[in-house]
């Protein structure tokens, strides 16, 4: 099991943990992203897939980060069963690295708002916006988390890039205090982050019990278990249907060809619709 979710400090905060090396790849693999795309786009599909599981089964949500910067938008959707699925508008930006030579993710995504979008089978979604704060990804949800959710939050996520430009490393840490927490957790839990090593550092020599050993001092609950996996749920009839919605003057122009070509902005799968048909 690649993520792990519990209980800490006797009940005081919750954790999401993930090793998201092998989604990350996929997505790597899927966009062909650059460096800095694929650090941007894997943190934020990481945290994302992580606020997955804080919710039941089919229910799901959104987050998009729509920044002013190169990389363009960023958007991932996932539910409570551990399915993902993201996709970034300028998979090839390519920008300098910042002069301590680190990827500059910030100057990537630059300034703008994050959203989120939960559809939790209620008769509206819920949708809440925040500004970035940094554009570096973790410390923008966490933003989000305190200013619209006003749940205390801290995240550690990163994505290490090996020289071949394929995944070395990639995961988070998201811990959430809990309505009863005491004075001196929080004094904990903020001394800790503060030391903690990156999470590509951590998660190349430690497993993710060991973490979150560190991090908790042993106090801490397993209580649930997740494969997370790239999953798109674009089909055929998806796309014929979007396209039955155009206008009837776009519709005729569409009909002037025998097929429609379209591809799905998250796998990059490709359809053929039989345009006879609309």
């Amino acid at each position: 099991m690649n993520t792990k979710q519990g209980l800490g400090f006797k009940g005081q905060v919750r954790f999401f943990i993930t090793d998201s090396k092998q989604l990350v790849e996929e997505l790597n693999q899927i966009n062909k992203t650059s460096p800095v795309a694929a650090a941007a786009l894997g943190r934020s599909v990481t945290i994302t897939s992580l606020m997955g599981l804080m919710l039941k089964g089919d229910d799901k949500l959104s987050t998009t980060i729509n920044g002013d910067g190169p990389a363009g938008k960023i958007i991932a959707v996932a539910n409570g069963k551990g399915e993902v699925k993201a996709t970034i508008a300028n998979p090839h930006v390519d920008i300098p690295l910042k002069e301590n030579g680190k990827l500059d993710v910030s100057g990537a995504v630059g300034n703008g708002y994050l959203q989120v979008v939960k559809d939790q089978g209620l008769k509206d979604p819920f949708v809440g916006q925040t500004e970035l704060v940094s554009g570096e990804i973790a410390e923008d949800y966490a933003y989000y988390f305190m200013k619209s959710e006003q749940v205390p939050t801290a995240i550690s996520a990163g994505v290490l890039v090996d020289v071949d430009y394929t995944i070395k490393a990639a995961g988070a840490l998201v811990v959430q205090l809990l309505p009863d927490a005491s004075e001196a957790v929080i004094s904990r839990l903020e001394y800790v982050f503060t030391e903690l090593k990156p999470m590509t550092t951590l998660l190349q020599t430690y497993t993710l019990d060991e973490i979150l050993d560190a991090v908790f001092d042993g106090d801490f609950e397993v209580l649930q278990e997740t494969d997370v996996k790239m999953v798109c749920d674009c089909s055929y009839e998806k796309f014929e249907t979007g396209i039955r919605m155009l206008s009837p003057a776009d519709i005729i122009e569409v009909k002037q060809e025998p097929f429609a070509e379209v591809t799905c902005n998250f796998c990059h799968k490709e359809y053929q619709i039989d345009t006879k048909n609309l």
